[in-house]
């Protein structure tokens, strides 16, 4: 059987014309029984476009000729022998006679009462082709008694049956077409109508085709005809999906006013539409990313339009005299799981832009029914072929074309899921199902790549001022962005303590976020009430050339029909934490304009408390809103033409810079530079900070070794609290401290030191000091490289100069050093960082707070915070390590024993300072505990004892001698006790448990020499 263009059909006594059937039958679906055909979508009756091209008829027996059969479709036809053995018509020969006749009521309600237990007709499943035509014909479930079936009468349901060839095809038939078959060579009476009805019919009730499946990829989308929504149109759909976010549909008027945009926003589904009255919103349902299928109708009734969703309905009503939806002629197409990405390059041709950078529906589709021609009826729409699609106003260029024109991510319904066997997606990626396999999604991740396992370059830019990155949407009439949250993420690096970093805003709503003062000033204002905060924590900035991480983040929860609440909450460096609300006559949050880094004018901005455009870094600065993101730098960088770029701005930032910051970590952290060239003038500055007292900052020195005669030598070092400048021009050293207050608490201090000749003089925090050096030399001479943060455990053995205590002590620096500048060049310290040591020395600085949180300390030791670390004093304890965790050995003595340790390798040590910690316990009230002896012909000692309970330190230098006597109580109690000594040049200090200290002081000697320890 075939379709085609004849008029007439060979009936007894003639012609008979058969227009009045083919007006019946036009949307209707004809199948075969018993064959393996596909089966073509059903067509509209006012869809004049439709052509027989999209079915390929077929033929089990007999010949049949090809000249009938066009291209194959997708879909197929349900091989179901209990409902077609009533249209099994085979042609015998040319004058067989019609053998039977039953009604077609009888046959239908036969057929729907074997199948009323629910159990659905199957039919085979199909692939789309070309993974394009996406569309499902749905099934009716039964038909009533004496009820239209795509506009049959009643009078045309009784039918016959006869003897004819089986029929093996499948089609449609277009507007008025007519009916013509050449295999019928009888004559056929007028109810063979009804036999070609029944056809039609069977076919509905057995054949529904596939829904479509979207992947959610970037070329993710479906594009269908118009929809003419007209006064009282509607639309409606059916998906299901697990993913909480994503756009199921849009359309608009050509970039005007008017649209649709029906989106999922965490399981809810939100209708935002506009027909040029203002923007309305409906929202409908939760938790619809279950997976299973949710019925979806929009619905128009003049002003009012309705969002239902599984039978739960919500309406509005829009505002003004006109309800149109733009004009027919130039409404865009109607898109579904995405939009084409030619339109971010013409988002003037948008009603509302920022739909092209909503996340893509992942899931499927099915039944999208609407009427798509002025006066036209409802019906079930066809995915557009690629010859149909058009890029905006005309076809797509060459460049858009192999990208476009077909859509992308979009399979049939019963395709295996690749991404179930396997998933090679890494760090977050999503794995999506092609029909070449899996393939990984890494927007809005980190990393790139195949499988999102490459690492991406920062997304950053640098300003100097007079450059910003801006949109404004009411510049084009579009639609602001909506949503019921949003959030700012960025990171900045400046030195500037003020300056414009972010602002959004609509009409009288806005936000600021800025610099001020060194901190984070965000003023927000919204309806009719006003927030303003300032982060600025006690004694940190954030003007120190260091990344920073900004995150501002609101939210709105409906109080009322009338009132909702707004949370506002600002986090800097994921520490510092502020947060307010404001409650009003609001329920969404908009966005029309954004700045970033700067405006034309800041001052003008609503809620400006600074004047300055930003002067620095930015990086990975993002808008969210809802499920919208954007990466602002990124799309500028793109070329977007969402966002427009003033001045020249570099997407980069400088990877090295001379004041860049490096943190020492440990003691034993260090950096070794070049040799300082210095001669008779030379000159040093230098930012620091950190919370510890002691550490060696600085230490270079001269060819000679360090305590050789003639040696030159420079150091600066933290002694308690305070900086100590070393100086030897080979003719003398000399030892200052530089600064009058203690500069360890933690807030940035400046030292800059100049000298020419033997004069010299030093600043800390701008109060200056001068010296002069001994002797006649001039020229400070340091050949040998210069140690940064300390020496490290290489040099433990090297004979530094006693005066140097911190170096003696192997107490490197442990905090931030910045902005290091030898005789005017500035030296990049945090390239050698990089270079020398990425794991201990640091290229940044921060400041980490409650370090000793969680008690880090094991077995009884106490924390006392360092800079950013914890130290375990473990002193008190029997064990030793940075956590107290490494249990010491023990030694015991019967009071006949002794043990020896020799200093220096055997050969000594000289020292102006000394530590010593010993833990003892006895039942005997005296004892010697420990004695150091020099030289033979050395008097310097120390001694710790017990006398009658109580211990005593003996300290002799030269012919001076001073003895301390701490413990308040009997200490020969048998109980473990702790001593410290400690010696600074002249001043002695010793302490028995957690009694105050004892001090006292040697007149006029300083260096003790020091060769065994017994």
């Amino acid at each position: 059987m075939s379709l085609s263009d004849h008029n007439d059909l060979p009936g007894e006594g003639g012609s008979r014309r058969l227009s009045n059937f083919s007006a019946y039958a036009m949307s209707a679906t004809i199948c075969s029984p018993g064959s393996s055909s596909r089966c073509c979508s059903n067509s509209n009756a006012n869809n004049s476009q439709d052509s027989i091209s999209d079915c390929q008829l077929h033929r089990h027996s007999n010949d049949f000729s090809s000249s009938h059969g066009r291209n194959s479709v997708s879909g197929s036809c349900s091989n179901n022998d209990s409902i077609y053995q009533q249209l099994n018509t085979t042609v015998q020969q040319p004058q067989q006679q019609l053998q039977a006749k039953l009604p077609l009521r009888q046959t239908l309600r036969r057929q729907h009462k074997n199948n009323s237990n629910g159990n659905a007709i199957n039919a085979s499943s199909s692939k789309l082709r070309n993974n394009t035509n996406a569309n499902n014909v749905r099934p009716s479930s039964s038909i009533a008694e004496g009820e239209h079936i795509e506009g049959y009468p009643p009078t045309a349901y009784d039918v016959f049956t006869s003897s004819l060839t089986p029929f093996a095809s499948c089609g449609r038939l277009k507007q008025h077409q007519k009916l013509h078959s050449p295999l019928l060579p009888i004559k056929i009476p007028a109810s063979v109508y009804a036999v070609t009805g029944l056809l039609l019919l069977c076919t509905m009730l057995v054949s529904p085709c596939q829904a479509f499946q979207l992947d959610g990829s970037q070329t993710s989308f479906a594009q269908f005809r118009k929809w003419y929504t007209g006064l009282n149109g509607s639309l409606e759909l059916e998906f299901k999906t697990e993913q909480p976010n994503g756009l199921v549909l849009y359309t608009d008027d050509g970039g005007t006013y008017d649209f649709f945009e029906l989106k999922l926003v965490e399981g809810a589904l939100r209708l935002r539409y506009n027909l040029g009255g203002g923007a309305h919103i409906i929202t409908v349902g939760r938790e619809l990313h279950d997976g299973h299928w949710h019925k979806v109708q929009v619905l128009r009734n003049d002003e009012q339009t309705s969002l239902i969703v599984d039978g739960v309905s919500q309406s509005s009503t829009t505002k003004g005299k006109e309800f149109q939806f733009g004009k027919f002629a130039t409404n865009s197409d109607v898109y579904v799981g995405g939009m084409p990405n030619w339109y971010s390059t013409k988002l003037a041709l948008l009603a509302l832009p920022s739909v092209i950078f909503e996340p893509r529906f992942r899931g499927a589709i099915r039944n999208l029914v609407y009427a798509d021609q002025p006066g036209g009826a409802t019906r079930r729409q066809e995915m557009k072929q690629p010859r149909d699609i058009k890029c905006g106003d005309g076809p797509c260029d060459n460049g858009e074309m192999p990208k476009e024109k077909v859509p992308r991510g979009v399979r049939g319904g019963n395709t295996t899921d690749a991404c179930e066997r396997s998933d090679p997606c890494q760090h977050g990626g999503i794995c999506i199902s092609t029909d070449s396999g899996p393939i990984c999604e890494c927007k809005n991740l980190e990393y790139d790549g195949q499988y999102c396992e490459k690492e991406k370059a920062p997304s950053e830019a640098t300003f100097r001022g007079q450059q910003f990155l801006s949109y404004d949407l009411g510049q084009t009439s579009a639609e602001p962005i909506v949503s019921a949250q949003d959030a700012i993420t960025l990171y900045f690096r400046t030195r500037q303590p003020n300056g414009l970093l972010f602002y959004t805003g609509h009409g009288t709503d806005y936000l600021n976020l800025a610099l001020r003062d060194g901190g984070v000033s965000l003023t927000m204002g919204l309806a009719n009430g006003k927030q303003e905060m300032h982060i600025k924590p006690s004694k940190v900035r954030f003007d120190d050339h260091q990344w920073h991480k900004v995150t501002v983040h609101r939210r709105i929860q409906e109080i009322s029909s009338i009132t909702s609440f707004c949370r506002l909450v600002t986090v800097v460096d994921d520490v510092y934490t502020d947060h307010s609300h404001i409650a009003g006559k609001f329920t969404m949050l908009s966005s029309s304009r954004v700045y970033v880094g700067g405006a034309v004018n800041p001052r003008a901005l609503l809620g400006a408390r600074v004047h300055n455009n930003f002067v620095g870094c930015l990086r990975k600065v993002e808008f969210s809103a809802d499920t919208l993101l954007l990466n602002l730098i990124d799309l500028a960088k793109s070329g977007s033409k969402l966002i427009q770029v003033a001045g020249n701005v570099e997407y980069q930032c400088p990877i090295g810079d001379p004041q860049d910051p490096v943190t020492f970590t440990t003691r034993e952290s260090h950096l070794v530079l070049p040799p300082w060239e210095t001669g008779k003038q030379s000159s040093i500055s230098f930012k620091f900070r950190t919370k510890e007292p002691n550490g060696l900052i600085i230490l270079a020195t001269g060819s000679k070794q360090p305590r050789s005669k003639n040696a030159v030598l420079f150091a600066i070092e933290l002694l308690n609290g305070h900086i100590y400048i070393h100086l030897d021009l080979g003719s003398g050293a000399a030892k200052v401290r530089a600064s009058r207050r203690r500069v360890d608490d933690g807030d940035w201090h400046d030292l800059i030191l100049r000298r020419n000749g033997r004069d010299a003089k030093v600043s800390v925090d701008g109060v200056w000091n001068e010296f002069r050096t001994p002797g006649d030399g001039t020229i400070l001479e340091l050949d040998g490289h210069m140690y940064v943060g300390g020496t490290g455990p290489a040099y433990n053995n090297i004979a530094w100069p006693p005066a140097i205590w911190t170096a003696t002590l192997r107490q490197g620096f442990v905090g931030c050093l910045r902005d290091l500048v030898l005789s005017g060049k500035a030296i990049d310290i945090a390239a050698f960082a990089r270079l020398q040591d990425s794991a201990s020395v640091k290229p940044s600085c921060h400041v980490q707070a409650n370090v000793c949180a969680g008690n880090p300390c094991l077995n009884g030791g106490t924390c006392i915070e360092g800079w950013n670390r914890p130290i375990c004093d473990c002193t008190a304890t029997l064990y030793a390590g940075p956590t107290c965790g490494r249990e010491l050995a023990t030694l015991a003595f019967n009071g006949s024993q002794h043990m020896t340790v020799w200093l220096g390798n055997g050969q000594g040590t000289k020292t102006q300072t000394e530590e010593l910690i010993i833990r003892f316990k006895t039942s005997r009230p005296t004892g010697l505990i420990l004695l150091t002896s020099a030289e033979s012909n050395s008097p310097d000692r120390l001694e710790i004892a017990l006398v009658a309970g109580r211990v005593r330190a003996s300290v002799r230098l030269s012919d001076r001698e001073k003895n301390l006597l701490a413990g308040q109580s009997v200490l020969n109690d048998n109980n473990w006790h702790t001593i410290r000594f400690s010696r600074r040049a002249s001043n002695l200090r010793l302490q028995v448990d957690g009694v105050p200290p004892v001090r006292g002081m040697l007149l006029h000697c300083s260096i003790c020499s020091l060769r065994k320890l017994k």
